[in-house]
């Protein structure tokens, strides 16, 4: 710190062992000699009046002191403390040339100034120290979770962000690709499930049983149902339909309803009646063009009216042919048979030269009188009113006829052992023939069964496979068409709940930016109060004693007043500047 500095005094006095009590001593011992000098009041005598001698102090005991400054440092505990925050914190501190003041506020009000100012770069540098540590810890916490993202997806992590974001971003492009892979799999196969669902709905609900979704709770109800139920036999569903005593012919378009000619049951029974016995001709239609179509309407039947189509009648290749007819009859509880045969005309055979007898005489009698023609095939088309119909037959293809059949597909189809099937072509052989209306699915029968019963609309061509047939015989429906039925048992089809869970994207943050460190200074300085050194007064001379007037009569002087005045002030003298100087030293 600061040393005082001494004021330096001119004089005599000098500093020795003795001190200034020897100086002081000395003095007040050569003041005694004076008094003792001095006459007392009884020794003087009466005379002329005596005149009073003032000592004068020696000149060299006056002491002249040097009007230097000096200095009285100002204790700064707050700076000292300041100063050193700063210098802990990282600041660059620099002291400077102390700085006096004339008081010791103004001292005070400086250090509290500079210590204002470095608290500011105190706390300017501790912010910016916070930010920093803030920063780093935070790029430490996101270095951490990039980490073990990244690891966690089986990639390495390096730290290095760019670096890094480029192999997520790599990655996170094929878990994309995979992503909408698997999403358009769970779709489908969502869609098959929701589809198996409906399905198993429809078959519970069908039978009464509630469908929850659950397949093994639904299964297992199911399984109960099919023990109490499967086997059983349904009564009230109608399969298929058979003609009844009530079942009547009705020609709806293209034929007219006409006196069967005199040959119609040669040529249905044949000439010695052992073929079609089943058959009657109550019901004989003319189509209105040979070669037309006919469209009569069969009323009346088990399970509603069914409309037969006929067209298509095609003779062999030597037959005459001048018109086409129709023969339909039935068996209450058989079936629907149907006989189609043709006229080669009137007169007799090769009459007036031509095939057959072509050209012939004239026609007598309606017709009845006309001659057989030879048939090759007809088309027929056949469509029930009812809508739930699962039960289909084709009754008595004669020997080496053909079916060939359109628009039953989806069935199951069961044949008769006369019965040749390729494809949706079915040829009778050779051997025993069948009664059209009998409605049993024999030897020379063909049946189409369904799982579900609905409206039937099919067409099939019947044809011979000679040229000599007189007719085209066969049946649809009837007994073999409408089955004893058994309950069946369910089933429901197993499924699985498709499950997607997107394979998660890797994310990772950026690190956020680490403030630069502030380098910050600051300047200090001490402050210290001037003093003025006090300088001693120099002791007055005492004005000698005016001279008494002659005139006035005054008391003998003893002379001890006054010639103690100068001792005295001597003696003061040195005592204030004996103790400014032992100020000084202390």
């Amino acid at each position: 710190m600061f040393k005082t500095q001494e004021a330096k005094v001119h004089g005599s006095i000098r500093k020795s062992k003795f001190g200034v009590c020897g100086v002081i001593l000395a003095l007040a011992m050569l003041g005694i000699a004076f008094v003792g000098g001095n006459a007392s009041a009884d020794e003087v005598k009466p005379s002329s009046p005596a005149t009073t001698e003032v000592a004068k102090p020696a000149k060299s005991s006056k002491a002249e002191a040097k009007t230097d400054e000096t200095v009285k440092p100002v204790a700064s505990p707050d700076l000292d403390s300041a100063v050193k925050k700063a210098q802990e914190v990282g600041i660059k501190v620099t002291e400077t040339e102390k700085v006096g003041y004339d008081t010791e506020d103004q001292a005070k009000a400086d250090e509290k100034a500079q210590v204002e100012e470095i608290d500011k770069k105190i706390a300017e540098k501790e912010q910016n120290i916070k930010e920093i540590k803030e920063a780093q810890d935070k790029n430490s916490q996101i270095k951490a979770e990039n980490k073990t993202a990244m690891e966690k997806a089986g990639l390495k992590h390096t730290g290095d962000y760019p670096k890094d974001k480029k192999t997520v971003e790599g990655y996170n492009a094929g878990v994309k690709k995979e992503n909408e892979a698997n999403e358009a799999k769970f779709k489908k196969d969502k869609l098959t499930a929701e589809a198996i669902k409906a399905k198993n709905k429809a078959i519970m609900e069908a039978k009464g049983l509630k469908f929850t979704g659950n397949y093994a709770q639904d299964k297992k109800a199911v399984e109960e149902w099919n023990k109490d139920n499967a086997g059983k036999v349904i009564s009230t569903i109608q399969t298929g339909l058979t003609a009844t005593s009530s079942t009547t012919f009705e020609a709806v378009s293209g034929a007219s309803k006409a006196v069967s000619p005199d040959y119609t049951a040669n040529v249905i029974q044949g000439y010695a009646r052992n073929t079609n016995l089943d058959a009657n001709f109550n019901n004989v239609f003319l189509l209105d063009d040979k070669s037309g179509t006919a469209k009569i309407k069969v009323k009346n039947t088990s399970h509603g009216d069914v409309t037969l189509t006929f067209s298509g009648i095609t003779p062999s290749a030597e037959s005459g042919f001048i018109r086409s007819y129709v023969a339909l009859w039935a068996a209450e509880d058989g079936g629907i048979g149907y006989g189609v045969f043709i006229s080669a005309g009137a007169g007799a055979a090769n009459g007036g030269g031509g095939v057959d007898g072509q050209g012939g005489g004239g026609a007598s009698g309606a017709y009845r009188s006309d001659r057989q023609g030879w048939v090759k095939m007809v088309t027929v088309g056949v469509e029930t009113d009812a809508s739930d119909v699962s039960e289909v037959t084709i009754n008595d293809v004669d020997s080496n006829q053909v079916i060939d059949v359109s628009k039953l597909d989806g069935a199951k189809i069961t044949t008769g052992a006369n019965i040749t099937q390729s494809g949706n072509t079915f040829t009778a052989n050779n051997s025993a023939q069948s009664q059209s209306t009998s409605g049993v699915l024999d030897s020379n029968g063909i049946g189409w069964s369904f799982e579900k019963g609905q409206k039937i609309n099919f067409t099939f061509i019947h044809s011979n496979t000679s040229d000599t047939s007189y007719s085209i015989v066969g049946g649809v429906f009837g007994r073999a068409s409408q089955k004893e039925v058994k309950e069946k048992s369910i089933s429901i089809q197993e499924y699985n709940d498709p499950k997607y869970t997107p394979k998660p994207y890797v994310t990772i943050k950026p690190y956020v930016p680490v403030p630069e460190e502030k380098q910050l200074e600051v300047e200090y300085h001490k402050a210290y109060v001037k003093e003025k050194p006090v300088t001693p007064e120099t002791p007055k001379t005492p004005e000698p004693p005016k001279p008494q007037e002659p005139n006035k009569p005054t008391l003998p002087n003893t002379g001890t007043s006054a010639s103690m005045l100068p001792v005295v002030g001597m003696i003061l003298g040195l005592l204030s500047l004996a103790g400014l100087r032992k100020s000084k030293e202390n």
